[in-house]
């Protein structure tokens, strides 16, 4: 797992990392993860075993949580090899719901797209991704998926059908015709192909949703979830993961308190506990290497120092 700060010190200072033996059974290992995946979870208190729930901002940024909020964002920049930007994961059986919202969509060009599963290719945080979507919300579902306010971020989605938990926002929504992880990317109000700043429009308040266009290329709420028809409010849980996340705080001087739980190739889940890292604009990116020593194949099972944000320079090699 590789996670990128403000500064390294400050990692290994304030967030807390802990192993937990959670043997996953094969078909779990299938539909909640891959690879040194993240499964985005909730910081409410509680045992370990509380599930990996992984709808979105509302998770990150649960009811009463310390600290600030930060953007998702989709840039068209590159950095360090990575390309800025924030590609989700949703596991889904053929005929299930995938419902799906955020604080950008209709938003000048905010949108969110589905991609069906293999048609995007190439390694993670570099991925080719089609120029036409298999489901585009403006398009295919107009005036659905806009999150308004924070009421509505943490009830989460309507049921389709509208009938159910109807203090939630009205969900965009795409019936999984196959069995498979299907690719979600969200656009802020900049559209897919912008490298304009997020920063303005990283409010830094949890409580506070901001829905306008200075959003740019963030987003701040926004939500995925799968369940079984258009009449049903059940959220089937675990579903969402992501290799590669890049967020914005708008401004140092803020703290992030969020919970994240990778999940390894051999079936352990670990416990990643962001505790008030002041980060500004950083990535947390989950692979099956992590940071190498000086000859390029030993693990080095520690932190890289750089000369500055990007890592140009890394302390040896």
């Amino acid at each position: 797992m590789f996670a990128r700060f403000h500064s390294s010190q400050t990692v290994r200072s304030s967030a807390r990392v802990r192993n937990h033996p959670a043997w996953l059974s094969a078909q779990a290992s299938f539909r909640r993860v891959l690879a040194g995946s993240l499964c985005l979870a909730t910081c409410a208190t509680g045992l370990w075993v509380r599930p990996a729930r992984a709808e979105g901002s509302r998770d990150l940024f649960p009811s009463g949580a310390p600290g600030n909020r930060g953007n998702i964002t989709w840039t068209s920049n590159s950095a360090a090899g990575f390309r800025s930007r924030t590609l989700m994961r949703v596991y889904a059986n053929a005929g299930e719901f995938i419902l799906m919202g955020s604080s950008a969509v209709g938003v000048r060009n905010g949108d969110i797209e589905v991609f069906n599963p293999g048609t995007v290719t190439g390694s993670v945080a570099n991925e080719t991704i089609p120029t036409s979507a298999n489901f585009t919300c403006t398009s295919d579902r107009p005036s659905t998926g806009f999150i308004a306010n924070r009421t509505q971020e943490l009830a989460g989605p309507e049921s389709i059908d509208g009938t159910g938990n109807t203090t939630g926002y009205t969900p965009c929504w795409y019936q999984a015709p196959s069995t498979g992880i299907y690719f979600i990317a969200m656009y802020g109000p900049s559209g897919a192909n912008s490298n304009q700043s997020s920063n303005n429009g990283a409010t830094g308040s949890i409580a506070t949703v901001n829905t306008g266009n200075n959003q740019n290329t963030g987003i701040s709420a926004w939500d995925v979830t799968v369940r079984n028809s258009q009449a049903s409010t059940a959220d089937l849980n675990g579903r969402l993961h992501t290799f590669f996340i890049t967020m914005n705080m708008g401004a140092n001087g803020r703290n992030l308190n969020s919970d994240l739980y990778p999940v390894t190739v051999d079936g352990y889940r670990y416990e990643i506990d962001i505790r008030g890292l002041d980060p500004f604009g950083f990535r947390i990116f989950g692979n099956q290497l992590g940071n190498l020593d000086s000859d390029g194949t030993t693990p080095l099972y520690h932190d890289v120092l750089g000369t500055n944000g990007a890592i140009a320079n890394p302390e040896g090699g």
